[in-house]
C-alpha cells in the first residue's frame, strides 16, 4: 500500500510539474505564436508579420480593406499594429498599451477597449 501511495505521489508530482513552466519574461519572446481573441485566431511571427485571417484588427481606408498586418513592440509596454495594402498603397497604425502579460495571456488597452489575447 505504501508503494502504491508513493507511486501515485510521484506520478502526480511529475504531471503537475510538466504544466506551463514558462521561463520567458520579455514580451518580445512571449508574443510569438498562436493566440485567440474573442474566438478568432491570430499568429504573431518572429519576422514582425501577423496572420489575422478573421481580420480581428480590421482597418479600412476609403473602402479599401487593409489586410497585410505587421507589429512592433515598444519594450514590454506597447504593441503597435500596422495594417496596410499595396494596391492602392495605404496604411493605418494602432497602438495598444500592454497592462499585464504572462506566457498564456496578454491584456492590452486602446482607448476604452480592453482586449485579452489567450495562448492557443
Amino acid at each position: 500500500m505504501k508503494k502504491l501511495l508513493l507511486g501515485l505521489f510521484i506520478a502526480t508530482t511529475l504531471f503537475a510539474s510538466c504544466g506551463s513552466d514558462c521561463e520567458l519574461t520579455e514580451l518580445d519572446e512571449i508574443i510569438l505564436g498562436e493566440w485567440t481573441l474573442n474566438g478568432s485566431d491570430i499568429t504573431f511571427n518572429a519576422d514582425g508579420t501577423m496572420d489575422d485571417p478573421d481580420n480581428v484588427f480590421e482597418a479600412e481606408i476609403n473602402g479599401v480593406s487593409l489586410q497585410d498586418k505587421t507589429y512592433t513592440l515598444d519594450g514590454n509596454s506597447t504593441i503597435n499594429i500596422k495594417s496596410s495594402s499595396e494596391d492602392p498603397p495605404a496604411s493605418l497604425s494602432f497602438s495598444y498599451e500592454v497592462t499585464e502579460y504572462d506566457c498564456d495571456e496578454i491584456k492590452m488597452t486602446a482607448f476604452i477597449l480592453t482586449l485579452t489575447l489567450k495562448r492557443k
